[in-house]
């Protein structure tokens, strides 16, 4: 039987979804060969915009085709926001440690001798409403970083990485969206959705999708999934629905999957290996990072957290996207388990 190759998703689309998302100011950005000719390595497509002395780029890593089960074309896109650089090693990479354990939505990684904060996207044509998951994961980079620029400006161990829109010149008032995020002004998320309903579709599904991929998958608890590969190794997955009085970014769930006991991690140093796994994960191909690893309780774990504003876009759709995103959560993982042990 002949399946029909669904329809990419082009670039054009993509950037339009993302810049009318965030509502960005074309005054303010960079967009095609423009765009694309403000970096010194060739890429295929690349935007820029600046919320504020810091831009965020968005950058489409690499194109291609996931074969299996059928042939579908995806575009693996990264946004981030190169920070700062600092003459103390060690000094970065403990502030990536403690920044990561207040993000939800992206990391903070010492990559390239610079503080990044980072986002990727697998973006595919079933997936099409996770790019306002981007966006929302872009928000938070925004938010963050600058708040880094009234925090890290007084140290002269860091040196903050401004630049300037090639035509409109510094952006010395910040956009708007950065009240969004300091002062958790989310319009989107006062929408009714019961999450639990949400959450039980979507655990189900990615359940099924972790027993199609040869492991072993159940439920354990009203919070809590356990997933076993067919190596054996066990990963925990805990969702704990949030009030919006408790997270600045209102109503919805965080997902934690278990990713090894510290003693696990056979590391002389736990902020490098960490450092090394967030990258791997942030370049690995066909797959999603927007999330922080954190230490908790003995642990590492990859937390994210799911807007119920994100879940009421799409309804159907948005379920099976969240289950492609704990997919991807447990994929990492079981990549990072297997490049930390000995």
């Amino acid at each position: 039987m002949q399946h029909d190759e669904p329809r990419a998703v082009t670039w054009s689309e993509f950037e339009s979804i993302f810049v009318n998302t965030l509502q960005i100011d074309e005054k303010w950005s960079l967009q095609g060969a423009r765009a694309v000719e403000n970096f010194g390595s060739p890429m295929a497509h690349a935007f820029i915009w600046w919320p504020h002395q810091l831009a965020q780029e968005v950058l489409c890593l690499r194109e291609g085709v996931i074969e299996d089960p059928y042939p579908a074309p995806y575009m693996e896109v990264l946004v981030r926001t190169r920070i700062a650089t600092c003459s103390d090693e060690a000094k970065a990479k403990d502030w990536c440690w403690q920044l990561n354990h207040i993000l939800s939505l992206c990391s903070a990684v010492w990559v390239d001798h610079e503080i990044q904060l980072v986002a990727t996207l697998c973006v595919t044509p079933n997936g099409r409403d996770l790019i306002h998951r981007l966006a929302e994961s872009a928000l938070e980079q925004i938010g963050v970083a600058f708040n880094a620029i009234e925090g890290l400006m007084p140290d002269a161990d860091y040196k903050l990485l401004f630049t300037s829109h090639p035509v409109s010149g510094e952006r010395r008032e910040p956009d708007e969206m950065v009240d969004i995020f300091r002062y958790g002004a989310y319009p989107s998320l006062t929408q009714g959705i019961s999450l639990e309903d949400a959450m039980v579709d979507a655990r189900d599904n990615a359940r099924s999708s972790l027993i199609d991929l040869g492991c072993h998958a159940f439920r354990a608890a009203d919070e809590f999934d356990v997933v076993v590969t067919p190596d054996g190794v066990e990963v925990a997955v805990a969702y704990h629905p949030q009030d919006a009085e408790t997270t600045r970014y209102g109503l919805g769930v965080s997902v934690d999957v278990l990713m090894g006991a510290v003693d696990d991690f056979d590391s002389p140093s736990l902020l490098d290996r960490v450092n090394e796994i967030t990258i791997q994960m942030a370049t690995t191909d066909r797959t999603s990072l927007m999330g922080s690893v954190r230490h908790m309780n003995g642990s590492l774990f990859l937390h994210s957290y799911l807007t119920a504003g994100y879940l009421n876009r799409g309804k159907r759709g948005s379920v099976e996207d969240l289950s492609s995103l704990i997919v991807n959560g447990v994929i990492h993982s079981f990549t990072a388990w297997a490049h930390c042990r000995p």
